[in-house]
């Protein structure tokens, strides 16, 4: 589950090394967590130190990220769980 303020690991090659979220975006509701599929807004705390010259994003830059692994369990309405 991931909360506010919680630094996070990127995993594209975008040139981002580690981002914080700033919010979880759910429509109609102030969610408490984010979950597998949810979208945040990540503002980007560390840069890859191999391309800081020609890397996509900058230190402090605000970005939308989506949730693509978490190591809690993601609980299916079937009773099936899962996780990565």
């Amino acid at each position: 589950m991931i909360q506010i303020q919680s630094l996070l690991k990127v995993g594209d090659n975008s040139g981002g090394k580690t981002v914080r979220c700033l919010k979880v975006l759910i429509k109609g509701q102030q969610p408490r967590y984010g979950k597998i599929g949810d979208i945040l807004v990540v503002s980007v705390q560390e840069i890859r130190s191999k391309n800081k010259l020609t890397s996509k994003v900058k230190k402090g830059e605000i970005f939308f990220a989506a949730i693509v692994k978490t190591k809690a369990k993601l609980k299916r309405a079937q009773g099936m769980s899962l996780f990565f």
